[in-house]
């Protein structure tokens, strides 16, 4: 067994729960008044009763969907989503879950969203699916790597750890969970220690690695003081309780799973409760305990059909007040032929009698409880299906309109032949993360002089490509209109356009803009200009590699303000330029999923310069493709290379 918990939190609040619900009540549309009630629930002072929270948390969901509040949507649909989680109930969970998602998105709200696309995951590993669980678990890793949450980054690589424990990859699964636990120890995440190294754990146990399995249980162990959470408590006791099991050391494995039980009495989580009461029949059955088993196995199914609705309950109770009357028949049957069989051959006939009786009676009820099952997992089915069709209509939709605007993106960048024609000497190497790129490169010819530009856009996809339009329309603008010939000139007047046109936003880009003579003699030594926004550019001689200055400010609104700086330096001909963005340097990958890093990308370019550009592309690309791997591009990738 794999387990996993959940990101799910809100601001404590210290006021009481009862007299802010009078406030809300009064007042149902004040999305303040709803706020301060959702402070109010999560303050542990209060202690509420889970049916009181249950309650509590309807009534903000229902007013936060009246007065079109996101937060309170986002945070209420979190909190249900645990709820019926915890509860076996994951269709339940899954429909608050979707609208949470939606909320959290909405206000970019990423380290809520994030955990939202995590207990999604969560919940998709209760149900059985693979796919569900790999498609968020992947959500909620990339976008922790995106906006640099190192938390949400343990989360998401735990959850793909279990993705690959599902598909009984326990080697892919161990490495991921690895790469979590650095995680949740870099972040003192003691409860996330806890629970990850009991996966390992579980998953060494399962490659018949006994040491490996011991030593990471007892190093979860080590975690739970400093967790202090039921549920950490209860994965550990029960990878100790299995391993125990597979030792047959009976008594042993009875302890810690009474152990995890407790642990989940007390936080009234049926459906681990249930799981539970199963193997310890399981384990009671193998010491011969037989009544003991038989007594874990009908807790068993009572949690089991805690789950049914009352109708099937009743029904379930008539079943077994039927058997209970036979039971007496056969009873009295036997009390009859007492005469005619020895004490020892009736004690031993009533105990196969009661024995049959019994697993009669158990038949019966698992009976009804897979037919119940069958049926509402139909009724899923028939709807998830239904929605899959409608999903993959719209995403068709969507594919097709972002498959044009990158027709658009592509037209407007630097066409091949005026690279050829001004720069002969030259690679791109240009690798989007999604269908369009937030990076583009741009050329333009103008009075004796060549300018070229590497920018990097605030975001990727479809919103990094509208700032890439804007950009490079605003370049064009610059240059041929304008008739700004100083590199530092025109970036100030493209920060200018960008806070404009976008009302003050603080999107904007990190951009390189070089001005090269076009007529130039390549055996003598000539003067470039330059302005650099973040981006370095990269300049080759010989066997000596120079980083020239940057400023440290974007192109658009933030922290500084001041001019661009128009920087000169002398190059001779042979020389290599360099102009990148940060997506490559930015890529995890590796043994240990770790950045590529500036360092080894400047390393590894000196090491290529003297070859044709052509060979450097192509290494370039296979240096990259090795590096990621399996796992996810986490941003758009552009350098450009120029021989002068």
């Amino acid at each position: 067994m794999f387990l996993w918990y959940s990101i799910s939190c809100i601001a404590q609040g210290d006021a009481n729960p009862a007299f802010l619900k009078q406030a809300l009540l009064a007042a149902p549309k004040d999305t303040a008044a709803i706020s301060r009630f959702m402070a109010s629930l999560n303050t542990p002072g209060h202690n509420l009763p889970k049916d009181s929270l249950v309650s509590y948390w309807k009534l903000v969901y229902a007013r936060s969907l009246e007065a079109g509040y996101d937060a309170g949507i986002g945070f209420a649909g979190s909190w249900f989503g645990n709820y019926f989680n915890a509860k076996g109930d994951y269709t339940q969970s899954l429909r608050y879950l979707f609208e949470a998602e939606k909320a959290f998105r909405k206000l970019g709200f990423y380290k809520r969203l994030a955990g939202t696309y995590n207990l999604i995951g969560n919940t998709y590993m209760g149900l059985g699916d693979n796919k569900g669980q790999k498609e968020y678990f992947g959500k909620c890793y990339d976008l922790a790597v995106e906006h640099k949450m190192t938390g949400q980054m343990a989360y998401g690589a735990g959850g793909l750890g279990n993705y690959y424990a599902s598909l009984k990859d326990y080697k892919e699964a161990i490495k991921w969970n690895q790469i979590a636990a650095g995680l949740f120890r870099e972040t003192h995440n003691y409860i996330g220690c806890a629970i990850i190294y009991t996966n390992i754990a579980a998953q060494y146990r399962e490659l018949g690695n006994m040491a490996k399995a011991e030593e990471f249980v007892n190093l979860s162990e080590q975690y739970l003081g400093q967790a202090n959470l039921n549920y950490a408590s209860f994965v550990c006791y029960q990878e100790k309780g299995q391993q125990a099991d597979l030792k047959k050391k009976y008594p042993e494995a009875l302890g810690y799973y009474t152990r995890a039980l407790d642990l989940m009495l007390a936080d009234k989580a049926n459906h681990n409760i249930s799981e539970t009461y199963k193997v310890l029949s399981d384990v009671a059955y193998k010491a011969g305990q037989y009544r003991e088993s038989a007594d874990y196995l009908r807790s068993h199914v009572q949690y089991k059909d805690s789950v049914f609705n009352e109708n099937s309950r009743r029904q379930l109770l008539d079943v077994q007040e039927k058997y209970e009357t036979e039971k007496k028949d056969a009873a009295i049957e036997i009390l009859n032929k007492e005469n005619e069989l020895s004490r020892s051959e009736l004690n031993r006939k009533k105990a196969l009698i009661y024995s049959g009786i019994s697993v009669v009676i158990l038949l019966l009820i698992l009976f009804a409880f897979v037919i119940k099952s069958n049926i509402r997992k139909n009724k899923t089915n028939a709807l998830l299906e239904s929605q899959k069709v409608i999903i993959e209509e719209k995403q068709k939709e969507i594919v097709d309109s972002i498959n044009y605007a990158r027709r658009i993106q592509y037209s407007l960048l630097a066409s091949q032949d005026m690279l050829n024609a001004l720069l002969p000497q030259h690679f791109i190497l240009f690798e989007p993360k999604d269908i369009v790129s937030g990076d583009f490169y741009w050329l333009a010819h103008k009075d004796g002089f060549i300018y070229l530009a590497v920018c990097d856009c605030t975001g990727h996809g479809v919103p990094g490509a509208f700032m890439s339009l804007l950009s490079s329309n605003f370049l064009n603008e610059a240059i041929n209109e304008k008739h700004l010939s100083d590199p530092g000139q025109v970036l100030d007047y493209v920060r200018e356009k960008l806070i404009s046109s976008l009302d003050g936003g603080n999107d904007g880009m990190d951009a390189i803009l070089l001005r090269i003579p076009e007529k130039k003699d390549t055996l003598k030594e000539m003067e470039l200009q330059y302005a650099a926004a973040n981006n370095k550019l990269i300049r080759v001689s010989g066997q000596e590699l120079e980083e020239l200055m940057a400023d440290k400010m974007p192109v658009g609104k933030g922290e500084r303000s001041g001019n661009f700086t128009t920087r000169r330096f002398h190059a001779t001909g042979g020389d290599m330029l360099y102009l990148y963005t940060d997506g490559y340097a930015d890529q995890f990958g590796g043994e240990k999923g770790k950045k590529f890093k500036y360092k080894s990308l400047n390393q590894l370019l000196l090491k290529l310069s003297p070859h044709s550009p052509a060979e450097q592309e192509s290494t370039l690309r296979k240096v990259f493709a090795d590096w990621k791997g399996a796992l996810e591009q986490v941003d758009d990738v552009c350098i450009m290379g120029i021989r002068l």
